[in-house]
């Protein structure tokens, strides 16, 4: 199974299930979580050593703490990080000087070139770098998709208008 963070509301489940006298490997059953990150989240939950009479409501920001540590490292994000201006200008450009934009592949390209980052980083971990960080300065186009029961329109893919 792949990596899947845990959300603050989860531990608190965790936190009622051991109060109410659960099991780590029950809690870990009833929350479909391997035993050892339940195990690791049990540890951090005891070290807070909250009162018993503690309220869901007040244990829940105590518990939010445990999460800074949940987090998959991303080394290689962090290497196109000090890019971040470069990669922008690269792929937006400058009209007023005669820049032309870059697409995504060329730009990776011109980056590694430049910074030796060609076993640092893939093509796609800098697509989604520039992604999340919304550096391609193109929107993104909302397409529209028309649902009809079949046959009941003909629909076609090429034609040519005009003479």
């Amino acid at each position: 199974m792949g990596y899947r963070q845990v959300t603050v509301e989860q531990l608190g489940v965790v936190w009622t299930q051991l109060k109410a006298g659960l099991s780590n490997r029950a809690i870990a059953l009833n929350l479909g979580f391997d035993r050892k990150t339940i195990n690791s989240y049990v540890d951090g939950i005891r070290r807070l050593n909250l009162p018993p009479d503690t309220s869901y409501g007040v244990a829940l920001p105590l518990l939010a703490a445990l999460l800074v540590e949940n987090g998959k490292a991303k080394p290689s994000m962090a290497a196109l990080e000090p890019f971040g201006a470069e990669i922008q200008h690269l792929m937006c450009g400058d009209r007023s000087i005669g820049v032309a934009p870059m697409k995504a592949k060329t730009a990776w390209l011109v980056i590694n070139e430049r910074y030796g980052l060609k076993k640092a980083t893939s093509y796609e971990t800098f697509k989604r770098f520039v992604r999340t960080r919304q550096l391609g300065g193109r929107e993104t186009k909302a397409s529209i998709r028309i649902e009809t029961e079949p046959g009941d329109e003909v629909q076609i893919d090429y034609g040519q208008m005009g003479s």
